[in-house]
């Protein structure tokens, strides 16, 4: 009789994903606003979410982070974060002028949340970053699917 492995449910990645497939069931079964707008959210956040958890489990991101120690690897990541808070902060403004036709500098506590909380996602999930990063996942799918039939027929070794 096999016994059931537990390792394998302990991984930050796993309880994670069942967290997200635990309440997309919820906001099904129950039709609660409330619970499908944490999953929304929750669904909006878990790339940034896995990216954190990468960072701090794997081996490639131990030596980013030991990288980042150096000087100049600093410097450059706070040129970017000043790049980006920049950028932020205008995309906020033009997006409170467009909703609310006033400056956005009246409506202080909704631009800064807005730059902080919400760029990301005006950054990475406009129609025109998803559909480059869709076609290039289309592209890599196209290339694997060719290629792994004939490496099923060829005589390769694959590890």
């Amino acid at each position: 009789m096999q016994t059931l492995d537990l390792g394998k449910f302990k991984s930050p990645y796993f309880l994670f994903l069942l967290f997200w497939l635990l309440t997309i069931s919820l906001a099904v079964f129950t039709k609660s606003g409330i619970i499908s707008a944490i999953t929304m959210l929750y669904t909006g956040f878990m790339p940034f979410i896995y990216i954190t958890l990468w960072l701090a489990k794997s081996k490639t991101g131990i030596n980013i982070r030991n990288q980042l120690e150096k000087w100049h690897v600093a410097v450059m990541v706070s040129w970017f974060l000043l790049g980006y808070s920049i950028y932020s902060q205008k995309w906020a403004a033009s997006i409170i002028n467009e909703v609310f036709n006033i400056d956005a500098g009246n409506l202080g506590i909704t631009y800064t949340l807005l730059a902080f909380l919400f760029t990301p996602f005006g950054v990475f999930y406009q129609q025109t970053v998803t559909s480059n990063l869709y076609n290039a996942f289309l592209m890599v799918s196209i290339i694997w699917g060719s290629l792994i039939p004939l490496l099923l027929f060829l005589p390769i070794k694959v590890k």
